[in-house]
């Protein structure tokens, strides 16, 4: 039985697949050396506050894992779509965001995709190439 009012149960064309984002600040040491423990965890909690409210709105859910990283539950949602919760989640604030995209089968192999994007960022930084979202599609 689906809740059509909540949506929380998916949609016929994505029954198919899982897509996953995992999230996490951009050079998440640097801001650690111009601000306090304290105000880190709050701008954490800012930024997970502000993401949740976001992707609730695109039918999808957010979850903090610890540190400066962030895991959303995100079926539907376009590369371009997190693009535009991103920047405006962190519109007047000094801080950027990586996310990677992983789609899956399942949620195990959804979520490794994910974070294999996500240190595909880092690795894309290390050679001069700026790219704040990378999607990985899994077989």
């Amino acid at each position: 039985m689906t809740d059509q009012s909540a949506r929380i149960f998916g949609t016929s064309q994505d029954a198919d697949t899982t897509q996953i984002m995992h999230i996490d600040v951009d050079s998440s040491t640097k801001v650690g050396d111009r601000l306090s423990p304290y105000e880190v965890t709050a701008l954490v909690v800012k930024i997970y506050s502000r993401l949740a409210e976001e992707f609730l709105r695109l039918d999808s859910l957010t979850f903090f894992l610890g540190g400066d990283n962030f895991m959303v539950l995100s079926n539907g949602v376009t590369k371009e779509q997190a693009d535009q919760v991103i920047r405006k989640v962190t519109a007047g604030i000094d801080i950027k965001l990586n996310c990677g995209i992983g789609i899956g089968r399942t949620g195990r192999k959804a979520a490794e995709a994910a974070t294999k994007a996500l240190d595909t960022i880092r690795d894309l930084r290390k050679e001069g190439k700026i790219q704040p979202i990378y999607e990985i599609r899994c077989p």
